[in-house]
Formats: C-alpha cells, structure tokens, sequence
C-alpha cells in the first residue's frame, strides 16, 4: 500500500511541477527571438544540455516532494515549493515577455533564496537528510541559472 501511495505522490508531484513549467513555455515562445539577439555568456550550456539538466532538477524535485508526501511531512515544505514555482513563472514572464534580465535577476535572486531556505530545512530535520542529498543538484541549478542572469544582465 506504501508503494502505490508513493507513486501517487510522485505523479502528483511530477504533474505539479511540470504544470507549473508548461505554463512558463508559452512566455518563452513568446520571447525566444528576443532572447537570440541577447550577448549570452560563454558558460552558457546547450539547448539539449540545458534540457537534460531541467529534467534532472523536476525529477529531483518530484522526489523530494512525492517522499515529503509519503511521510506526511509536507507542512512546512509545502509552502517554499509553491512558493518556487510561482517565483519561477514570475521568472520566465518576466525575462521573456518583459524583456527584463534585471527584474528576472531579482526574481531569481528570491527563487534561489527560497530554495536555500527549503534545502536548510531538510538538512535541519534528521528524518530528511536524504532527501537534501537529492535536492543539492536542484540548488546548484539555481546558483547556476543565477549567474547566468546576472551576467545577462550585465551583459545586455
């Protein structure tokens, strides 16, 4: 029974996550253009690189989220997810919509914040030391897409 509430867990977490970044690709498709004409620095990765490594972060953050679902620990992690991933659609729309690096910076700035916030509360709990294991790529992502707003930034 614990397994197949598990994978309801995980779909629901997976559904919610990918959701809330579905709704971000109509932003994007809206300002793709604009983004090409944009000096990019040269860390920047791939578009197959960069999607790979976006798939990692949702499945990762699936997991953390479908195990807080399990234990019934969701509480107080609940609201630094939502509040992630609506952070993260004011991102795209206003990177790729407004056209502004600056105020995506300092939207980003809040997303990476927030998920310091959430990955610290793991560590805190002894019960999900695991799940911050899983979710330190999810950070580093951010630190990463951080810096390469911030050099946008600087650049355009």
């Amino acid at each position: 029974m614990k397994s197949v509430k598990w994978l309801y867990s995980l779909f629901f977490a997976l559904t919610f996550t990918l959701g809330a970044e579905i709704a971000g690709v109509f932003a994007v498709r809206e300002g793709i253009g604009w983004y090409g004409g944009l000096q990019l620095p040269a860390f920047v990765t791939t578009p197959f690189t960069h999607s790979v490594l976006w798939c990692t972060v949702y499945l990762a953050e699936a997991y953390v989220v479908a195990q807080l679902l399990v234990s019934n620990k969701i509480k107080p992690f609940i609201y630094y997810y939502l509040l992630i991933k609506l952070a993260a659609a004011l991102w795209t729309v206003s990177f790729f919509v407004l056209k502004s690096p600056l105020l995506a910076l300092v939207i980003i700035t809040v997303i990476l914040t927030q998920n310091f916030v959430f990955f610290n509360k793991l560590l805190k709990t002894p019960t999900h030391r695991i799940k911050s294991v899983v979710f330190l790529p999810v950070l580093v992502w951010y630190c990463y897409l951080w810096i390469i707003n911030y050099c946008i930034a600087l650049l355009n």
